[in-house]
């Protein structure tokens, strides 16, 4: 049986592999004579193709299979080849690359609510929001990270209100959720690296109100539905910490070493009591991740980090056991004796 199944894999894969050397030489043949095919030829083998893929998906949907899937996420990309091959038949230009992934972001958001994996959402979720971002709002007279915040805000505040009223698909949310991570430990990363230099003009009190606004909001829905405390945690260390460094007031290595080391035992506190052991331990590495670059910046050599951060091993270990001795049923029962 387990022959059979190691067999019918080998198969599968070398049957993957003819598909895609076919695949390939029949791109490369096309590449080879891309300016000798006529435009209406490319046309309307682009339009074809989707013809092809549409009908394949309709048949199936919504009793969905992988090959379906794969259907999906090949007309998001079939979408973005077209894009480009009109714009070069037509001899259309843009000035940003940003309203191209606008473009696309909008005529493949429909794929978004019928895919049931999160391959796609993953990768369209930080296209469509950060062309949105560039577009919209980034200033390239101002790049500080004061518009970014409030951004990071309204996104962690709409992240909430999807989590609460399910009104897009779970796999969506889950995309959203791990890119809202990414984009608030960039933060807190910038934060700490460049303090109030992350600001180049005074304090802009409308996106301190958006933040303050947003975490209330976050905080009222995270406390209604009882959820738990991570999310508002970590953003009102955030909020705190970006007003604050707007204002000049975090230039200090303590003072960033310290918020740092907070956020980062928020997380190691909400792993402990949801027992995520990976979570945990991950946090535990970035906090002395963190001590050892402290003590860089305090201490200048490697030679004296290193004997000092090995003598505050031991201090730790030491400390743990005099704890634990203490603690003990044993020691306990002897006080009360």
């Amino acid at each position: 049986m387990e022959n059979k199944a190691k067999s019918s894999l080998l198969i599968s894969l070398i049957t993957i592999l003819s598909f895609f050397c076919i695949g390939l030489g029949i791109v490369s043949l096309i590449a080879a004579n891309w300016q000798q095919i006529p435009a209406w030829l490319k046309i309307t083998t682009d339009m074809v193709l989707m013809l092809l893929l549409v009908w394949q998906i309709i048949r199936t949907y919504p009793q969905t299979n992988h090959w379906t899937e794969a259907c999906l996420i090949l007309y998001g990309i079939l979408i973005m080849a077209t894009i480009g091959l009109i714009a070069q038949i037509f001899q259309l230009s843009s000035e940003s690359f940003s309203a191209v992934l606008m473009l696309w972001s909008l005529l493949s958001a429909p794929i978004v609510l019928v895919v049931k994996t999160m391959a796609f959402p993953f990768f369209w979720i930080p296209l469509f929001l950060g062309s949105f971002y560039d577009l919209f709002l980034f200033d390239s007279n101002n790049s500080d990270m004061t518009i970014w915040m409030g951004y990071l805000f309204v996104l962690s505040f709409l992240y909430q209100v999807m989590q609460r009223y399910s009104v897009l698909p779970q796999k969506f949310i889950k995309a959203f959720a791990l890119w809202l991570i990414i984009g608030i430990t960039m933060s807190f990363f910038l934060l700490n690296v460049m303090g109030s230099f992350a600001f180049t003009k005074d304090i802009n009190i409308y996106i301190v109100m958006i933040v303050v606004l947003m975490w209330g909001g976050v905080f009222y829905i995270n406390k209604k539905e009882k959820q738990t405390f991570l999310l508002p945690a970590i953003l009102g260390i955030l909020g705190i910490y970006f007003i604050w460094s707007a204002f000049g007031g975090a230039n200090g290595t303590l003072l960033r070493f310290l918020i740092t080391v907070i956020a980062l035992s928020v997380v190691g506190a909400y792993a402990y009591r949801t027992n995520k052991r990976k979570l945990l331990i991950l946090s535990a590495i970035l906090i002395a991740g963190r001590i050892f670059f402290l003590f860089i910046e305090l201490f200048g050599t490697l030679m004296n980090t290193g004997i000092i951060l090995i003598f505050s091993g031991i201090f730790l270990i030491l400390s743990l056991k005099i704890i634990a001795k203490i603690t003990s049923p044993s020691m306990k029962g002897e006080r009360n004796e």
